[in-house]
This record gives C-alpha cells, structure tokens and sequence, in this order.
C-alpha cells in the first residue's frame, strides 16, 4: 500500500498544476515544479553617440561668440551721429568748399546706417539658427537615453536634416548680404571718409574753427577707427565661422543628415564663398553701395 502511494506521487512530476485561484487552467512549472519567470525586454543601442550631441551643443556655442560680437554692431553708428553734427554746423560749407570729396558723405551716412541695419539681421539669423541647434541637442539627448526602441531612425534623420537645413541655409543667405552690402563696400567707404574728415578738420583747427567743431574733430579719429576696426574683424570671422560650423556638423551628424540636405548646405556654403570673391564696390565718392 505505501508503495503505491510513493508511485502515484511520482507520477505528478513534472505534470501542470492547477492555479490558485481555482480555475481549472495549467500554469508553467520548471521540472521542480516551481513557476518559470518571465523574460525582461532586452535594452536596444541607441541611435545617437555622445560625440553627437556634444558636436552640435559645440557649434551652437561658436554662433552664440559670434552673435555676441554682434551685439557691438552700434559701434559703427558712431561716425553717422558725428557726420551728422558736423554738418549742421556753420564750418562744414567752408570744410566742403575745399574738400570736394566731402559732398559724399551723405551717401556715406547712409550706407552707414543700412550697414547697422544689415548686421543686426545677420545677428538675428545667428540667434534663430542658435535657437535651433539648442533645441535639437535637447532632442538628441532624450535619444541618446532611449534605449527602449522608441526612436526611429527615419524620424531622427528627418529631425536633423530639417534643423540643420532651416539653421544654415537662412544663414547663408544673410551672411552673403551682410558681405555684399557691408562687409566690403561700407569698410572703403568709410575708411576714405574718415581721411577726409580727418583732413578737413585739420584745416578748420589752422584756420581757427569753433569750439563746437573742434570737440566733433577730437573725436573724429578714434570714431572712425572703431568702426573701421570693427568691420575689419566682420570681414574674416563671419564666413570662417560659417564654413566650419557646416563643415563640422556634416561631418559629425554623418549619416543622420540626408543627402538632398548635403547638397543643400554645400549650396549655400558656395553663396558666401562667392560673396566674398566680389570685388569691392564703394569708396567715398561712389555713393551708396548696393548689392550687386
């Protein structure tokens, strides 16, 4: 009798037990009988490295210097409120008679003011591109720290390319103007227009000027020279910066950036290679410059 009932728990071994709950359906059991567990989601790769997203917060960086140095784009209204003064005053038709070249520096003033106009949009374009490659770090983060699956990579791709194409391609369009219609033609001109003035207040301190004049004419030099300063180190950075930050975010982004958008940015990097191969127009006595 004890030897049957040794058999027939034997026989149990291994077989499905019923559930606690006291329905009639078979759990799972390991060939001890205890329940087998579940098997835990395997973790994906992520589709975005570190060097990645590092890349862009370090491109958005140098537009934000650049912008920065933007912010001191006022310098060069400096001599169109002192052209302004000197004119008004009684000595500046004598200063004109003997420097015909002074009948310019209306146009000059112009320019000038079109000048701070042109820059403080090219600022603009700065924080606006900036603005956007902040945003797509934040994204890149988030898909760096995914590792659930979540992300697709035809949605990333779609993300980059847009950004970097709606980032760089306004870019490039403002930086060509600022190029043409500043960089090159407002330097000459103002240049020739500060060694005119420069002259002529010469001449007023020898032929015994005012007071009022003679405190524009003080200043007249180093007014001049800021701005003349300040445009000279416009005509390098801005397109250097430019042709670099495309280059690098290309380069690291690498396939995530589609083809159509290569080609683009290889477009619009071509527009300020070309701006600045132009000659340059302006001078004190050519009148306002122009876009060609």
């Amino acid at each position: 009798m004890a030897f049957a009932c040794v058999l027939a728990l034997a026989g149990g071994c291994g077989k499905k037990k019923a559930k606690d709950d006291g329905s009639d359906q078979p759990v799972a059991t390991s060939g001890t009988g205890s329940t087998a567990a579940p098997t835990a989601p395997q973790p994906t790769a992520s589709l975005v490295t570190a060097a990645q997203v590092a890349a862009v917060g370090a491109q958005q960086s140098r537009l934000d210097e650049l912008g920065a140095m933007l912010d001191k784009a006022d310098v060069v209204s400096g001599p169109v409120a002192l052209l302004d003064a000197i004119t008004k005053l009684p000595e500046w038709t004598q200063m004109v008679a003997k420097l015909d070249g002074l009948k310019a520096v209306g146009d000059v003033a112009t320019a000038l003011k079109d000048g701070v106009t042109q820059l403080h949009a090219l600022r603009d374009s700065l924080r606006t591109a900036s603005q956007r490659l902040g945003n797509l770090k934040g994204e890149l983060d988030k898909a760096l720290a995914d590792h659930s699956g979540g992300v697709k990579l035809a949605d990333l791709k779609q993300l980059v390319s847009t950004t970097l194409r709606t980032s760089l391609e306004p870019l490039a369009t403002q930086l060509a103007t600022t190029i043409t219609k500043v960089i090159g033609p407002v330097s000459a001109q103002l240049t020739d227009t500060a060694d005119l003035i420069v002259g002529a207040c010469a001449m007023t301190k020898l032929s015994g000027g005012g007071k009022e004049i003679q405190d524009l004419c003080g200043h007249a030099k180093d007014t001049f020279a800021q701005a003349t300063a300040f445009l000279a180190d416009l005509k390098v950075k801005p397109s250097a910066l430019y042709m670099e930050v495309s280059a690098k975010l290309e380069q690291e982004l690498g396939d995530l950036v589609d083809a159509e958008v290569k080609k683009a940015l290889e477009v619009a990097q071509g527009q300020v290679d070309a701006a600045l191969k132009l000659p340059v127009a302006g001078g004190a006595g050519s009148g306002p410059a122009s876009a060609p």
